[in-house]
């Protein structure tokens, strides 16, 4: 119950907003861009203040960390791009709507357990393709109190082409990989894979763009806590200009390339015709019907009218009008 509460009333702000957006003449048609940060809000924030200072990427901005929240709006029509950052081991129910939305042609980008088996199910082969069931722990940097991967760059694209190899201070490295034999696991989603980075202790894919029914950019690292002591502590590595360009460049590249947003955009717009079609059927039918019942009043008020002159006119008739023949009243009211 609360939650729908919540829904509704994030509902009513988006409207508000696009109330107060048309009052001073900006464009209310822009589309959403979600952020959800699993469990904590000031790491989705942070992201949110990095990817607002892009001008590719015109949008709302909406962080959301309840997991309800997020499953419902995954379904609006105005949401064009996703940037979920699942920063632990927990599901939340929500692979199965991730892949609705992706299917549909949208656009995503995964942080942190995006990838991993337990935490999106399905969704980690055919959303976020890394189907990771292990990880790997970075070098521990004493001076810098954070654990480090040295990424570097695999195949060539131009999420990554202004940043090249770099070092990312995060915790883990989530992969495909099997303990028994020591290999990595191999990973065949139905779209086209293109690897970015790999991490160097296994050569796993670390960062992937995955381009089928929608578009994702996957992570297999940066999941944040907000404990400035924990080694996951985001304020690590969202200062890393590297890590923002690569989040902007990702984000961007999702913008441009999704097919959801037109398409669910012109149906709702359809459905929006069509409601308002029946609406304005129901309005003339609803003035008809009235129409008919003040016909009704005045029919039964001028029967009444005629009935009570007759009334009027039968009693005088019977009572007061002289008579020809010069009867009484009496004699006339006694048939004469």
């Amino acid at each position: 119950m609360e939650n729908r509460i919540l829904l509704a009333a994030i509902v009513l702000g988006l409207l508000s907003a696009s109330l107060l957006s048309a009052q001073q003449g900006s464009d209310i048609t822009k589309p959403l861009l979600l952020v959800y940060s699993q469990g904590q809000p000031a790491y989705g924030q942070e992201l949110a203040d990095i990817l607002s200072q892009d001008p590719r990427i015109d949008a709302r901005i909406l962080v959301l960390t309840d997991p309800d929240l997020f499953r419902s709006m995954l379904y609006f029509p105005s949401v064009k791009v996703v940037l979920a950052a699942f920063n632990r081991d927990e599901d939340e129910q929500l692979g199965e709507h991730l892949e609705r939305f992706f299917e549909g042609g949208g656009g995503m980008v995964g942080l942190g357990f995006a990838g991993w088996q337990t935490t999106v199910r399905e969704a980690s082969e055919t959303v976020f393709p890394l189907n990771a069931s292990y990880y790997v722990v970075g070098q521990y940097n004493a001076s810098g109190k954070a654990y480090m991967h040295h990424l570097y760059v695999d195949q060539a694209h131009s999420i990554s082409q202004e940043v090249g190899n770099f070092t990312a201070y995060t915790h883990k490295v989530f992969m495909s990989f099997n303990k028994t034999s020591g290999q990595l696991l191999p990973v065949s989603p139905e779209g086209e894979v293109t690897v970015l980075y790999r991490e160097p202790v296994y050569g796993a894919p670390a960062v992937v763009a995955y381009d089928a029914a929608g578009v994702s950019v996957t992570f297999g690292c940066f999941a944040g806590d907000s404990v400035e002591r924990a080694p996951t502590y985001f304020g690590r590595f969202t200062g890393q200009e590297e890590f923002r360009k690569l989040l902007r460049n990702s984000i961007a590249w999702v913008w441009a390339n999704e097919r959801r947003y037109e398409e669910t955009k012109s149906s709702a717009l359809t459905q929006f015709a069509k409601d308002a079609e029946e609406a304005e059927e129901i309005r003339v039918q609803a003035g008809r019907s009235e129409q008919e019942r003040q016909n009704m009043r005045w029919l039964r008020t001028a029967v009444t009218f005629v009935l009570a002159i007759v009334g009027v006119a039968v009693v005088y008739w019977k009572c007061l009008a002289p008579s020809p023949k010069g009867e009484t009243i009496d004699e006339r009211a006694d048939g004469g």
